[in-house]
């Protein structure tokens, strides 16, 4: 996910998780702020561009906030126990404040000029500690609880309240407690609040407070979403209760020791449970006017809920599972959503479009379950294992814009500017929707690019998808099903912003069009496909199988007035054994095909065997004498199992 770029003294970081932490907009909502790694960056809110970077931490940034009072400038935090306060103009470095520890996650409260701040620390054996810290003294004030896990604070509109979840427990403080008289002050000392203590059956997920500072909603663990409401007559009861109670000035926030009122029972205040979601929900958001509830999940879908009748709005297929919903300060209509493919959408809920998208370097697959094994046993002989190509591996550069090309997650193909650091186009090379399933159910299995080669000049485009077989076919000899399909350059070229191909990929104002299907080969062998290469010099591409044959797909000449199609123009192997790998030479004179014991030399126009050299045995013992001109043009390099994983030819 992050590439290094340059010579070891001048070098740049492209790529890395913009989605790790919430995104926050600008006060005016003109910029869109994201936490990658030790840095900051910033992007357009309606175009999705990049603007400037906020690079001083030294420790992956963890949460980014406005000044409540200067528009012009923001809070971040960091692992490495620093809070620094930056201009947007410029992005130069204003102020460092010193944290009592590394910082989760914090909220600022706009009372008192935005002095204060509450701070979600990280602290031994993985707990955390929650301190009210003042910004304009750089001091601790005071500690105000400790966790068994750092949370995701939450702040109401107007910073009347602040809340907090630990395991099955929520804890909701009114600010205008938290301070003795005169608190508001760089000098107040804080006063010893008792929270307010809500539970439940399941581990929360998440929590939001309502702008009108008078309902409470927390996801849990299994898709339900619950709402407290009428939080101001709860705390008067509270606080009529405790008057002549001795409160402690280290609350510990933990099950064991989460009682209130007279009779040591939870307080009790009116709950509302709905749920719509079949996983645990990631995030909620309250709009400005308190009118709907925002969730996401697992599901890929954004969910408006109405709260005053309990209807719903979807706004489906966004691809990938939430990860966290920020609101827009200077448009309530707007929202952006971070999802787990490294993508950020910016959202207008009125009328339920995306009207910008920010993409990261997007992962190969977002889970480990989705994809084929690494190495599996072959039907018909389970001691021969075979490698099986990865999503992972597919690195490809673009002949003539010199793109970074990976293969993502959903059967795509991203082209990254590594230069830059942005993201160029996607290529959807086969259709499909995010499917997300409930607990307990078996994950449906997600079709992966897993191999890619450009003609010379990236005119055109080869592609190889494969999806896991879940129930076996009695006479498969491979565990996937593979898919070759075949691209020409789009003649529809972008111009002017972002467009969309027949493809499905889209430019952004890279001027390089997407590419479009042209001929597509489903099972293109019987057994596991191995290697993909293209010829350096004319269209023709190589595929190699498990099934012991290696195939040439020749482009051929069309028709008056037709487009070119492409066929299998010969099938070639050696000996029946499994082959591995593939290479053309630089002039595109011989093919080399790898296999268990040899590397075989083509001749790739008439498919003719011109020799063979055998590699050293995996046991250690001797060889037979190798072709001294093969070797001398062949480099090749074995796998654990004695494969030959990879193939080169060493240029002259």
């Amino acid at each position: 996910m992050v590439a290094m770029v340059g010579s070891h003294n001048n070098h740049s970081i492209a790529g890395g998780f913009v989605t790790s932490q919430r995104a926050c907009f600008s006060s005016d909502g003109k910029w869109l702020l994201l936490c990658n790694g030790s840095r900051v960056q910033t992007f357009s809110a309606s175009s999705g561009v990049p603007h400037i970077t906020l690079s001083a931490h030294t420790l992956p940034v963890t949460c980014v906030l406005n000044h409540p009072k200067s528009s012009r400038q923001v809070y971040t935090s960091s692992l490495d126990a620093t809070l620094r306060l930056w201009d947007l103009r410029d992005g130069s470095l204003v102020r460092t404040l010193q944290a009592p520890a590394p910082v989760d996650s914090f909220v600022i409260l706009p009372g008192g000029g935005g002095i204060h701040a509450v701070l979600c620390c990280h602290h031994e054996n993985r707990s955390a500690r929650l301190y009210v810290y003042n910004l304009a003294s750089g001091r601790l004030v005071g500690k105000l609880g400790k966790l068994s896990s750092t949370s995701r604070l939450a702040m109401s509109k107007d910073g009347g309240y602040v809340a907090a979840f630990d395991r099955q427990s929520l804890f909701v403080w009114q600010t205008s407690n938290l301070f003795n008289k005169g608190g508001s002050s760089s000098s107040g000392a804080l006063r010893d609040a008792e929270p307010l203590r809500l539970y439940h059956t399941k581990p929360f997920t998440c929590v939001a407070l309502d702008p009108k500072e008078n309902k409470v909603a927390a996801g849990d663990a299994t898709g339900r979403i619950l709402i407290w409401h009428d939080l101001k007559s709860a705390f008067k009861t509270q606080m009529e209760e405790s008057k002549d109670e001795k409160t402690s000035s280290d609350v510990v926030m933990s099950e064991a020791n989460t009682k209130s009122g007279k009779d040591g029972k939870p307080q009790k205040v009116d709950c509302t449970t709905v749920q719509w979601h079949a996983n645990a929900v990631s995030d909620l958001g309250f709009t400005d006017d308190g009118t709907f509830l925002l969730s996401g999940g697992a599901e890929a879908v954004l969910v408006l809920w109405k709260l005053d009748d309990g209807t719903r709005q979807y706004l489906p297929r966004l691809g990938a599972p939430f990860k966290s919903i920020s609101l827009c300060p200077s448009d309530s209509s707007v929202i952006g959503v971070a999802l787990s493919n490294n993508v950020v959408h910016v959202i207008n809920t009125a009328s339920m479009t995306i009207r910008a998208s920010v993409h990261g370097l997007q992962p190969a697959r977002l889970c480990d379950a989705i994809g084929g094994l690494k190495s599996v046993d072959q039907k018909n002989d389970p001691s021969e294992k075979v490698q099986v190509l990865q999503p992972e591996n597919v690195l490809e550069i673009h002949p003539e814009t010199g793109h970074a090309v990976v293969a993502v997650s959903g059967a795509a193909l991203q082209f990254y500017d590594v230069l830059h650091d942005k993201h160029v186009m996607e290529l959807q090379v086969s259709a499909r929707n995010f499917v997300s399933v409930g607990h307990g159910t078996q994950r449906v299995a997600e079709c992966s690019v897993v191999a890619a080669a450009f003609s010379s000049n990236g005119d055109a485009l080869a592609t190889l998808d494969a999806r896991p077989i879940q129930f076996g076919l009695a006479n498969s000899r491979s565990t996937s099903e593979y898919c070759l399909k075949f691209w020409d350059e789009s003649t529809q070229r972008a111009e002017g912003g972002a467009t969309a191909g027949t493809s499905g990929g889209q430019v952004d104002g890279s001027g390089m069009a997407p590419y479009e299907a042209n001929t597509t080969v489903d099972a293109p062998h019987k057994g596991e496909v191995t290697a993909l290469a293209y010829h350096p010099t004319r269209h023709a591409v190589v595929t190699t199988s498990s099934d012991g044959e290696f195939k040439i797909w020749a482009r051929k000449a069309p028709k008056p007035g037709a487009r070119p199609q492409w066929r299998c123009a010969s099938v070639g192997f050696y000996q029946a054994q499994s082959l591995t790998a593939a290479a053309f030479a630089p002039d595109g004179s011989l093919l080399a095909i790898g296999s268990r014991s040899a590397v075989t030399l083509w001749d790739p126009q008439g498919n003719a065997h011109l020799a063979t050299l055998v590699l050293p045995k995996p046991q250690g013992e001797a060889a037979a004498p190798a072709d001294d001109q093969a070797a001398e043009q062949e480099a090749a390099t074995a796998g654990d199992s004695g494969d030959v994983a990879w193939l080169g030819f060493v240029p002259d």
